[in-house]
C-alpha cells in the first residue's frame, strides 16, 4: 500500500515540477519579448491613434501578464485552501480562453483582409470562429466542474493538487486545432491565388503560416496531454488531516473522494443504498501513520478487554481494511463481518474526530445489545487530537445507526492471530490468583465420582462463531469466554473434542434428534432428502437425542426425513448422551451456515457455532472400569459397538491426546 502511495506521490511530484519549470520558462519569453519589443511598441503602437484595433492589440498584449500572475500563485503557494487553489485555477482557465479568443480576433481579421474582404470567406471565418470559441468555453466549463482539489501532505513540494478530472479539457483543443487548420488553408490558397508580393504582403503571409503551423502543434500537444498522460492522483486523494483541527470542508473533501461503499449479500458484491448507504476508501489509496504495533501498549490493552482472563497463545497482526465515510442519512444496517481467513478473529474501527450527530455503533450477540456512541466519547476526552475506537470479534452482529448530519469517519483494522508473532501480554483487570469460577465449579463436579456417573458427557455451545472452510482438522483459534471454556478444560486435565451440531432444517418437521460432526455440511447440499442423514452423520458422528430413542420409537415424528432415513438402517449410526451445560443458538446449528450479509462478497469462509463436548471419565481409571462403565442406563454400551479411534487429517498429536477413546462413547447401535 505505501509503495502504491509513494510511487504516486513521485510522479505527481515530478509532473508538478516540469509543470513549474514550464510556467517560469513561458513568464521569462514573455518578460524577455517586452524588454526587446517594447520601444518599438512605443512608436508605433503607443504614439498612434486610439481605435479598435489598438486597444484590442493593448488587451491581448498584456493579459498574458495577469494569467501568468496567478499561475504562479496557484504553482508556488504553499498550503493554500482548497477553495483558494480552485478559484485560481478557474480564473486563470478562463483568462487563458479570452485570451486565445481575442488573439484568433485579430488573425481572422488579418486572414479576412488576405482575401480582400471577400464576403464569403468573411462568412466562413465567422462561422468556423463563432463554433470553435463556443466549443472552448462550454466544455472549458464542464471540466472545470469535474475537477476535484487536494492539500498537499508535502506542501512545500506540492501546494494545490488536482486529484480527479475529466478528459473534457481535450475537446477545446481540437476545436483550437480545427480552426487553426482552416485559417492556414485559407493563407496558402490566398499565397497562391496571389500573382505579385509587396514588401508587407510578405511579411503577413510569412507570420500567418508561422502562427497557425505554431498555434496547430500547441493545441495537439495539449491535447495529447490531456487525453494520454497518466494522471497521478487520479485513484489517489491527497488531503493532510491532524485530528486536532479536523473541518467540515475536509470531510466534505473525504466524502467526494470516496466510491459508493458495498456489501456482501452470500458470494456477491451488492450496492443497495436501501441497506448500506456510505462511502469508502481502499487501503491502498489512502495513508494512514497510525499502525498499532502488534508489541505496542495499544495491543495489549486491546488484547486485555478482549481475552481478559487469558491471553492468545500467539501474537495478534493488524491489517488495514477501509476509510469510511457516513454522511448525513448514512447508515448500514445489522451485518457481520466478512471472515477472510480462519486466523482472522476481529475488527477494530477507529472513529476520527469530525462531528457528528447520531451514527452510533450498535453491536448485538446472543440477546445482549451495546452502544458505542464514539461522539460522545470524543467531546469527553481531554484532548482535541484525540480518536474513539472500538474493539469487537467479526461474528458479532452489528449495524451503523442512520447519521443525522455531520460526517461520520471510520478507518478499520482487521485483526489476526499470527503465529510468527509474538504473544501480547495481557494486563489483567481481574487478580491474577483468582482462580476462574468456572474452573471451581467444574472441579467441584471431577472431585464428585456420582457426579461423573451421572453427567459422562457434557457440551458447551461456544459463544462465538468461527470461519471454517470445509472440516475441524487443525487447533481452534478461540475467542472470548470459549478461550477461558477449553483452557480450564485443558488444565483440569478433561478430554474433549469440538463439533459442528447439525438438526433437520425442514418446515413444520420435527427430528428428535442432532448430529454431532466434524465436517461441514454446505447449505447447498443435501437436495437429496433421501441420502441426506447420511451425508451429515458421515464417519465419526454421532446422534444425540432429545429424548430416549425407545421412547420415541412409541409415538414416531411425521415428515422426519431424517427419522425416516434413520429407521431404515439403525445400525449404522453412533449415538451419544451429552449434557448440555449451554445450548448451542438454533440459528447456528441450522442447515444453511452461511452468513446472509457482510461487509463484502463472501469468501472462501463462512461462519459456524462450535460446540465442544468433554468427557468426564478420569484418565486414571483401570481400562475394564472405562469399558465397562454404563453411559447410558437404558441403552447400555458395549465393546463390540466401538470404533477404532481415528485422528483426521490436520489434527496434531495433542489434539489427538485430548481425545477420548470410543469405549468412552455410548457407541451403541438399535437393532
Amino acid at each position: 500500500m505505501e509503495s502504491d502511495i509513494l510511487a504516486q506521490f513521485a510522479t505527481g511530484a515530478e509532473q508538478f515540477r516540469n509543470v513549474r519549470f514550464t510556467t517560469l520558462s513561458a513568464v521569462t519569453v514573455l518578460v524577455l519579448d517586452l524588454f526587446l519589443t517594447f520601444s518599438m511598441e512605443v512608436v508605433c503602437v503607443w504614439k498612434a491613434p486610439w481605435n479598435a484595433i489598438k486597444l484590442l492589440y493593448l488587451v491581448i498584449r498584456y493579459m498574458p501578464f495577469i494569467d501568468v500572475t496567478t499561475a504562479v500563485i496557484f504553482l508556488f503557494s504553499y498550503a493554500l485552501p482548497i477553495h483558494t487553489c480552485k478559484s485560481l485555477y478557474q480564473f486563470t482557465s478562463w483568462m487563458f480562453c479570452f485570451g486565445k479568443i481575442l488573439t484568433d480576433v485579430i488573425f481572422t481579421l488579418r486572414t479576412w483582409a488576405v482575401w480582400g474582404r471577400n464576403k464569403y470567406v468573411g462568412l466562413l471565418l465567422v462561422i468556423c470562429c463563432i463554433t470553435s470559441w463556443l466549443v472552448i468555453l462550454i466544455f472549458n466549463g464542464l471540466y472545470l466542474k469535474s475537477v476535484v482539489y487536494g492539500i498537499s501532505p508535502v506542501p512545500r513540494l506540492m501546494g494545490c493538487i488536482a486529484t480527479s478530472s475529466t478528459t473534457l479539457l481535450s475537446v477545446p483543443f481540437v476545436a483550437k486545432m480545427a480552426l487553426s487548420t482552416t485559417m492556414l488553408l485559407l493563407m496558402i490558397i490566398a499565397i497562391i491565388s496571389t500573382r505579385t508580393y509587396s514588401g508587407l504582403l510578405k511579411v503577413i503571409f510569412r507570420d500567418g503560416i508561422i502562427y497557425y503551423i505554431y498555434t496547430f502543434i500547441s493545441a495537439f500537444i495539449n491535447f495529447y496531454v490531456n487525453l494520454k498522460l497518466p494522471k497521478p492522483y487520479s485513484s489517489l486523494f491527497l488531503t493532510f488531516l491532524q485530528l486536532g483541527s479536523t473541518t467540515v470542508a475536509q470531510a466534505e473533501d473525504l466524502s467526494n473522494a470516496c466510491e459508493l461503499a458495498t456489501f456482501g449479500l452470500n458470494h456477491k458484491d451488492v450496492l443497495d443504498e436501501t441497506y448500506r448507504k456510505a462511502g469508502k476508501i481502499d487501503a491502498g489509496n489512502f495513508a494512514w501513520l497510525f499502525g498499532p504495533s502488534d508489541r505496542s501498549d495499544f495491543a495489549n490493552k486491546l488484547v486485555s478487554g478482549l481475552f481478559p482472563w487469558e491471553a492468545p497463545d500467539r501474537g495478534i497482526r493488524f491489517e488495514l481494511y477501509k476509510l469510511n465515510v457516513y454522511g448525513e442519512g448514512s447508515f448500514f444496517k445489522a451485518h457481520q463481518d466478512t471472515p477472510r481467513s480462519e486466523d482472522m478473529f476481529g475488527s477494530l474501527v477507529v472513529l476520527l474526530p469530525f462531528t457528528h450527530e447520531g451514527g452510533s455503533l450498535l453491536l448485538r450477540h446472543r440477546g445482549r445489545e451495546f452502544e458505542f456512541d464514539g461522539q460522545a466519547l470524543l467531546q469527553d476526552a481531554p484532548s482535541t487530537a484525540s480518536a474513539a475506537y472500538v474493539a469487537f470479534f467479526s461474528d458479532v452482529e452489528h449495524e451503523v445507526a442512520r447519521v443525522a448530519s455531520g460526517h461520520r469517519v471510520t478507518v478499520t483494522f482487521n485483526l489476526y492471530f499470527d503465529a510468527n508473532k509474538s504473544a501480547p501480554v495481557i494486563q489483567a483487570p481481574v487478580d491474577p490468583q483468582l482462580e476462574h469460577p468456572f474452573k471451581t465449579a467444574l472441579n467441584t463436579i471431577i472431585d464428585n465420582p456420582a457426579l461423573r456417573l451421572v453427567h459422562p458427557f457434557i457440551g458447551f455451545g461456544l459463544e462465538h462463531a468461527y470461519p471454517f472452510k470445509s472440516a475441524i482438522l487443525g487447533a481452534v483459534d478461540l475467542k472470548g469466554s470459549d478461550a477461558n471454556l477449553v483452557k480450564t478444560l485443558y488444565e483440569l486435565g478433561i478430554r474433549h473434542r469440538f463439533f459442528l451440531l447439525y438438526r433437520e432444517d425442514r418446515e413444520n418437521r420435527y427430528c428428535p434428534f442432532r448430529v454431532l460432526t466434524r465436517y461441514i455440511v454446505d447449505g447447498d447440499q443435501g437436495d437429496d432428502m433421501t441420502n441426506e442423514l447420511e451425508m451429515v452423520a458421515g464417519a465419526g458422528s454421532f446422534l444425540v437425542w432429545d429424548k430416549d430413542p425407545k421412547e420415541v420409537a412409541k409415538d414416531p415424528p411425521r415428515c422426519s426425513d431424517w427419522y425416516d432415513c434413520y429407521e431404515e438402517d439403525k445400525r449404522q449410526y453412533k449415538r451419544m448422551k451429552v449434557e448440555w451445560v449451554t445450548e448451542p443458538s438454533e440459528e447456528f446449528v441450522d442447515r444453511s451456515t452461511t452468513i446472509a450479509y457482510g461487509n463484502e462478497a463472501s469468501l472462501a469462509y463462512h461462519y459456524h457455532q462450535l460446540c465442544v463436548v468433554a468427557t468426564l471419565f478420569p484418565r486414571e481409571l483401570p481400562e475394564k472400569v472405562e469399558k465397562d462403565m454404563p453411559i447410558d442406563s437404558k441403552d447400555g454400551a458395549t465393546d463390540e459397538d466401538g470404533a477404532d479411534e481415528e485422528i483426521h487429517e490436520g489434527e496434531t498429536d495433542e489434539e489427538a491426546d485430548g481425545d477420548w477413546t470410543d469405549e468412552e462413547i455410548d457407541g451403541s447401535k438399535d437393532d
